[in-house]
């Protein structure tokens, strides 16, 4: 659970990491220590990461829809390739609640 003020603050890093605005090392780990403890900040960076790289996409294109939804597959590090990747060392870069499962 987190508090308001923690949230707040979560998501004003996440919005300038959004904008490729400068956010501090401090505050990367602060955000990738909530992300690996909890699902939704989990979700809110990797949305963050995706408008970072992709830009904020229109909502009637296919992409802009699963931006919008924060869907997996919109970057090629979502993507398992049976040939190239190990399966273990695909998930070690999940945050820990999924690895836990």
């Amino acid at each position: 659970m987190l508090t308001t003020k923690t949230r707040l603050k979560l998501q004003g890093i996440l919005t300038r990491l959004s904008k490729n605005e400068i956010v501090s090392l401090d505050e990367r780990i602060l955000v990738q220590k909530y992300a690996d403890r909890n699902s939704t900040v989990w979700h809110w960076l990797r949305k963050a990461r995706s408008i970072q790289a992709k830009g904020n996409l229109e909502q009637s294109s296919m992409g802009g829809f699963m931006q919008q939804m924060n869907l997996p597959g919109q970057t090629s590090e979502d993507h398992f390739n049976g040939s190239q990747d190990d399966i273990g060392e695909w998930f070690q870069g999940s945050p820990q609640w999924v690895r836990r499962s």
